[in-house]
């Protein structure tokens, strides 16, 4: 059971998580009481299946130094600082409950967080999220951030697939994920985690990402980062003018000449500096939007199907060193 003090705690963090939630000016005392009671008795709950399904790999104090966390690549969530790659929530915020939900029900692929949809019921899992989050003071100081917004995909067409392998080039995305989308590109060997763990770059070409591989799931990544890791949030970048083209030699040391003479034929179509500032917020919007989504359905674009070697010792092989 929860020691005295962590009791303590979570106390007072179900009490700052139920005034977070409750509606502004509520003076429903009854409410919030049965409010109270239920949130830590769901806690109470998540503690006792924690103990039973999380703790040997993410530890007993929430710190990702379980038992079995030696010998797992790449590490379990520490959950005691509050950052969590998976969210819906802009870059340095922490997720919502749905968010974490999400995770816990879907599980990781590529690692060795299962999908625990399939072993624990939906309240279980509800409760075992509320127990998470009382690892976590971060929690009770700042509450979970705002989603970012999501529209209807667009359809995926030729067009926007080439646009995206543009988009994929201009921001440099090749730089870690390789031309290639495999993972492998010239900055890939250097790269480490927030906890100083060396970290490999996602490999397109697998299809499975660990926070869902439909279009929407992937927006969702590109627009919100990956918290801890080198991969930053992009929403606010996409709104690059025809000058960003001038330069290209940097694409020479990965991309042929007919690669790179590809993308300049797109910067044809390209608004310069001028003519971007001169649009309207709705215009730049738009933009910005098509050019997201162009992205997407061309890391879509480059996953492969494999056979029986590579779905055994390709697919399913760890992402960190």
């Amino acid at each position: 059971m929860i020691g005295y003090v962590r009791f303590l705690w979570v106390c007072i963090f179900v009490a700052s998580f139920l005034l977070a939630q409750s509606p502004q000016g509520s003076t429903d005392a009854s409410e919030s009481a049965r409010s109270y009671a239920e949130e830590l008795a769901s806690v109470a709950r998540g503690e006792r299946i924690y103990a039973r399904a999380c703790e040997a790999c993410h530890g007993a104090n929430g710190d990702g130094n379980g038992p079995a966390a030696a010998a797992l690549n790449p590490r379990p969530r520490d959950f005691t600082q509050g950052m969590y790659k998976f969210r819906s929530t802009p870059g340095g915020t922490l997720p919502t409950r749905a968010d974490l939900f999400r995770s816990v029900s879907e599980g990781i692929p590529r690692t060795f967080m299962p999908a625990w949809k399939n072993l624990l019921s939906e309240q279980d899992i509800r409760d075992v999220v509320a127990y998470i989050e009382s690892f976590s003071e971060q929690f009770q100081k700042w509450g979970a951030g705002t989603p970012i917004s999501i529209p209807e995909p667009p359809e995926a067409t030729e067009e926007r697939v080439f646009e995206g392998e543009q988009v994929y080039k201009i921001m440099e995305c090749w730089s870690c994920h390789g031309a290639n989308g495999k993972g492998n590109g010239p900055s890939a060997s250097d790269l480490t985690d927030d906890w100083g763990y060396p970290i490999k770059p996602f490999d397109f070409t697998t299809g499975k990402y660990k926070s869902g591989s439909t279009a929407v799931d992937i927006y969702r990544t590109i627009n919100t980062g990956l918290n801890g890791t080198p991969m930053p949030a992009y929403r606010e970048d996409f709104l690059f003018p025809k000058e960003a083209f001038e330069d290209l030699a940097n694409l020479q040391e990965v991309y042929s000449s007919a690669e790179i003479e590809e993308l300049q034929e797109y910067a044809g179509s390209v608004p310069t500096e001028e003519e971007i500032e001169a649009m309207t917020d709705e215009q730049r919007e738009a933009l910005a939007e098509q050019r997201r989504w162009s992205l997407v359905y061309y890391l879509q674009s480059l996953s492969r199907k494999g056979g029986l070697f590579y779905t055994l010792f390709i697919e399913n092989t760890d992402e960190t060193k």
